[in-house]
């Protein structure tokens, strides 16, 4: 912490110091504001998108459990499918850790 000034003609300019820097603090704080305004807006922007791929991806998971391919081919192509997902899911769950997590 900075000394106090014990005279009043310290202290006027001290105070006139700062109101020569506190437009400098005015535009850092109106570019602050548009940028946090800008990244709710990306932020919601990527939350809905990995919010639509989780439940695509487990649509198609899902649909996996449900089929029993019948040929070699069949079974490679299911076989590399499940495989691609598994890795999206995980994929999916790296991408997601990055956000903030809500506070409830």
């Amino acid at each position: 912490m900075e000394a106090k000034s014990d005279s009043l003609a310290a202290v006027l300019g001290e105070w006139n110091e700062l109101k020569k820097s506190f437009p400098e603090v005015e535009a850092l704080q109106k570019s602050c504001t548009k940028a946090v305004v800008s990244f709710k807006k990306v932020e919601a922007d990527f939350k809905k998108a990995i919010s639509e791929q989780v439940k695509g991806v487990t649509r198609v998971s899902e649909s996996l459990k449900c089929l029993r391919p019948t040929s070699e081919k069949e079974k490679d192509e299911y076989n590399e499918l499940k495989k691609s997902v598994n890795v999206r899911k995980e994929e999916l769950r790296t991408m997601s850790s990055t956000l903030p997590k809500d506070s409830g």
